[in-house]
């Protein structure tokens, strides 16, 4: 049971340090906070490795129309 901290976790799920800690905070990747630092049991990772990546399509995008000129 090895334990990595945020940093070690971010390079291994090819994401920065601060979303690492926005999945902790949401409650989607396992932590134990000791101190100042989150503690992750390397085996918790297996839950966010197959995320979606990116913002989530937007249904139905509102464009806005062109104008027409008037020459």
């Amino acid at each position: 049971m090895a334990k990595i901290g945020t940093a070690e976790a971010a390079r291994r799920l090819g994401i920065s340090q601060g979303r690492v800690s926005v999945l902790i905070r949401e409650g989607r990747l396992k932590a134990e906070r000791i101190g100042r630092m989150w503690i992750i049991d390397e085996r918790d990772l297996k839950a966010v490795e197959h995320r979606p990546t990116g913002r989530p399509p937007v249904p139905n995008p509102v464009r806005p129309r062109p104008r027409k000129r008037n020459d």
